[in-house]
């Protein structure tokens, strides 16, 4: 059972709704689902304003979903999950990164820079430079334009952490939209990657994932 909460009954019976049946399966005699009304501090930044999440354990992963939970026009609690994030838990918990990113592509106002992604994951990037004239112009803009396969180019905003031997490594700032989009694209890839981590589980469909 979902643990950790101090919702009714009724509230905790939606979550359940929200996966197919083979989604509560055990797996290694464990719940893979939890509910708690509070987001860790690490993920606070990262994950925005919802108080209510859910997570799922998959091998060394975790998938942390934000909830909302509102009622229908005939009163009965419904729920729908947000695109999660992915946690690797190996070690000290960070988000996952993705590192085969050869199908995407950096632009700067329409051309393709000097730049290849290196890695990704929804909290930051790294970048390799081709020149200091191109790591002067980002690091005094702070944003690129991403083109992620099958979506719209997007436009990334980032803080810069270091530059080293032709390496930028930044925090990524952006919110909102271009957030959603990066984060649905990454556990997309996930998705493909480890798919064997998902076939006991019925996820919702996502749009564009």
């Amino acid at each position: 059972m979902p643990h950790g909460s101090n919702l009714t009954e009724e509230e905790l019976a939606c979550f359940s709704e929200l996966f197919s049946p083979s989604s509560l399966l055990k797996r290694n005699s464990q719940d893979p689902v939890t509910v708690i009304t509070e987001i860790p501090s690490g993920l606070a930044s990262i994950m925005g304003r919802s108080r209510l999440t859910l997570w799922v354990e998959l091998g060394h992963y975790k998938l942390w979903f934000t909830v909302s939970v509102g009622k229908d026009e005939l009163g009965q609690f419904s729920a729908s999950l947000g695109i999660p994030e992915i946690l690797d838990v190996r070690g000290c918990e960070r988000c996952w990164r993705l590192t085969e990113v050869d199908n995407i592509g950096v632009y700067d106002r329409q051309r393709r820079q000097e730049v290849t992604v290196l890695s990704l994951s929804s909290s930051g990037i790294a970048l390799r430079i081709a020149s200091e004239a191109v790591a002067r112009r980002l690091m005094h803009r702070r944003e690129i334009q991403l083109k992620l396969p099958g979506a719209e180019p997007m436009t990334l905003g980032f803080e810069p952490l270091r530059v080293e031997k032709g390496i930028m490594a930044a925090r990524i700032s952006t919110l909102g939209k271009d957030k959603d989009t990066l984060r649905r694209f990454l556990f997309k890839q996930h998705r493909s990657k480890y798919a064997y981590l998902y076939r006991n589980l019925g996820f919702p469909e996502f749009e564009g994932s």
